[in-house]
């Protein structure tokens, strides 16, 4: 962990021991952290749980939303994907780049701040 980071941390979920664990992994304390917490319950949230079996593919499971992100790019919904361990992260970050690859960042670029 970088000491002098500023972090941004957002679940709309999170239980207690959830929370411990996210600030845990992130090596955060209590009190060097400001915590919001508010009702997530919004008109412009949509909440989506499901079940994912563990023996389909991710290339699968995450098929409608690639289709979604190759037909309209930088005009599809923003999506959080919530992954419990950070090696879940990293196996569908990958599955993305391979799947989508250029469209994956926004114009093409992987940081859209910075020139070519």
């Amino acid at each position: 962990m970088l000491p002098s980071a500023i972090y941004a941390i957002f679940t709309a979920t999170a239980t207690k021991i959830t929370k411990m664990t996210l600030f845990e992994m992130q090596e955060l304390t209590l009190q060097g952290t400001f915590c919001v917490e508010k009702s997530p319950t919004r008109s412009n949230i949509c909440y989506n749980f499901v079940y994912i079996d563990k023996n389909l593919e991710l290339e699968v499971i995450f098929k409608d939303l690639i289709d979604e992100i190759q037909d309209l790019k930088h005009s599809v919904k923003r999506t959080i994907i919530f992954c419990q361990t950070r090696k879940q992260c990293s196996l569908i970050y990958r599955m993305f780049c391979l799947a989508i690859g250029s469209n994956l960042y926004a114009y093409g670029k992987k940081d859209p701040t910075m020139d070519n």
